[in-house]
């Protein structure tokens, strides 16, 4: 099936050359595409903790009800919690082994085909 010592090639689904999704590709291979899709749901983790946040400190402060408030209490707990685990684990393995959070599995992209033009 696979030849000893031949790379393994990485097939996207879309063109990154076209696709919004270019820049996630990176260098061409798995390793890259990797390393930035982690990066991008990091981000999006965070973002949605500010945003939940936030909606937790609003009903905090707009509710009328201890029921209410005890929740919002809870919710921002468990955003803080989440937040600190989500750092913790990103500082654990930069401390233990940077290369832990790099993947390099030595997959390339296949080069397109050349145009022909007449």
């Amino acid at each position: 099936m696979f030849a000893a010592g031949a790379p393994i090639k990485f097939e996207p689904l879309a063109d990154p050359g076209t696709s919004r999704f270019g820049d996630l590709y990176g260098g061409g291979n798995l390793g890259d595409f990797i390393n930035n899709a982690v990066s991008i749901v990091i981000i999006l983790a965070t973002m949605i903790a500010v945003f939940r946040l936030m909606y937790a400190g609003f009903l905090y402060m707009t509710s009328f009800s201890e029921q209410t408030k005890t929740k919002a209490k809870k919710d921002i707990t468990n955003v803080f919690l989440g937040l600190l685990l989500l750092l913790g684990i990103v500082i654990f393995l930069e401390q233990i082994n940077p290369d832990l959070t790099v993947f390099n599995l030595g997959l390339t992209l296949p080069t397109p085909p050349p145009t022909q033009t007449q």
